[in-house]
């Protein structure tokens, strides 16, 4: 688990959502090189259409329009994965396995993940004493809710499947196969914290109350 997080979640203009994740691990208590083997992460804030139409069912049997009703649409993204050691943030390498995780069969109806996954954080590189940060970015299409309530966390998906099938794209093979090494919560969503425009910081491996901060 990351040790500390910081998310952003606002419009920088009319037509866009920004959304920003970052992750410290400590390098003491916790490091990304101790991420079991088969094991990816997705790094994710979740949010949730306020309309009655996209209460119940799961996608993709659900009423039309349910990818674009939330304030930011999941699809259509530019993201970026950087992580830094020193010099600045810079790309994750390829070894890394960065993608945007636009696969949301069976999710509900109503909620749209805004989630960029690494297949091997181990791979991640690290500061001499083993301690990892890493920013990922999402900049998504606006929806028609002009807000709607949020909650966040990086969880453990296994990636085995990847590895039976290595065709497949990581969105769609990430998680396939069941099984977790648990996760780690940023917001839960029954704060009823809403955006944009929020913005939080999450200490204590996420078993501290998140406080907010200016976006």
């Amino acid at each position: 688990m990351p040790a500390q997080a910081e998310i952003k979640v606002f419009r920088p203009n009319s037509s866009i959502v920004y959304f920003s994740q970052y992750y410290y691990w400590d390098g003491t208590n916790t490091r990304a090189a101790w991420m079991p083997t088969g094991y990816g992460i997705e790094m994710e804030v979740n949010i949730q259409a306020d309309s009655a139409s996209y209460q119940s069912g799961v996608r993709p049997f659900c009423n039309g329009g349910y990818k674009e009703q939330p304030f930011a649409k999941n699809y259509g993204w530019t993201w970026a994965a950087l992580v830094n050691t020193g010099s600045g943030m810079t790309g994750v390498s390829s070894a890394v396995g960065a993608y945007a995780d636009y696969n949301d069969l069976s999710d509900p109806c109503g909620k749209n993940s805004m989630a960029i996954g690494f297949k091997s954080p181990a791979q991640l590189p690290s500061y001499s004493n083993g301690a990892n940060e890493v920013l990922v970015t999402v900049q998504a299409p606006r929806g028609v809710e002009n807000s709607g309530k949020i909650g966040g966390l990086v969880q453990s998906v296994n990636s085995s499947q990847c590895s039976v099938a290595p065709w497949m794209a990581l969105t769609d093979c990430m998680g396939v196969s069941a099984g977790n090494v648990g996760n780690r919560v940023t917001l839960n969503e029954d704060r009823n914290w809403r955006a944009p425009d929020k913005c939080w910081q999450s200490f204590n491996y996420g078993d501290s109350t998140p406080t907010t901060i200016p976006c």
